[in-house]
């Protein structure tokens, strides 16, 4: 039970390197996609969180607009349980969606390196409507071959009476940033 009582109050975040990645950096420069909302339903702390990382990613690099489509795959390979753990990480995640896309948004915005965003909601459901239960976002940094480097992952309970405010947004966008081994491309 305190191990539930301490995840309400406090965000779990950990960053993970893949092994083959010994460099210092990513190859720059890094170019960042818009944040890739999965959600069910938009929630307040879902919605503040995803305006505060685009927010502190916009003041570093003009983000790259993915179709609906696109979003919605990403979601599906990316936004997974796994995935978004903070406890472990897949260094061939993403082989099947997000390798090809990175290849491509590198490709056409001549980049080292493509940071991919996603915010996802965890949700308890009844028969009319969904309430937030907590919040999960992963930052994937790829190669420009499509290669995952680094994954940045945080999770943070919440519930209708204990949203996210927008200054700890705020602080948990930059403190995952701070952690990513690149440097944006200017806008």
């Amino acid at each position: 039970m305190l191990v539930l009582v301490l995840m309400a109050t406090a965000c779990a975040t950990n960053t993970f390197r893949n092994p083959q990645f010994t460099a210092a950096r990513a190859p720059s420069p890094t170019v960042s996609t818009q944040v890739v909302k999965c959600l069910a339903t938009s929630h307040v702390s879902s919605d503040v969180i995803a305006d505060a990382l685009t927010a502190e990613l916009e003041s570093r690099t003009k983000l790259v607009t993915l179709p609906p489509e696109e979003r919605v795959q990403l979601c599906g390979e990316l936004g997974t349980d796994s995935a978004v753990s903070t406890w472990s990480s897949d260094w061939n995640l993403g082989a099947t969606i997000a390798t090809p896309l990175a290849r491509a948004v590198a490709k056409s915005s001549a980049a080292g390196s493509v940071l991919v965003p996603l915010l996802r909601t965890v949700d308890a459901c009844d028969k009319n409507t969904c309430t937030e239960q907590g919040v999960d976002l992963g930052m994937f940094l790829f190669s420009a071959d499509g290669e995952l480097l680094w994954k940045g992952t945080a999770k943070r309970a919440t519930t209708p009476q204990q949203a996210f405010s927008k200054s700890d947004a705020a602080a948990l966008s930059k403190d995952l940033l701070a952690e990513l081994p690149a440097d944006f491309k200017q806008p």
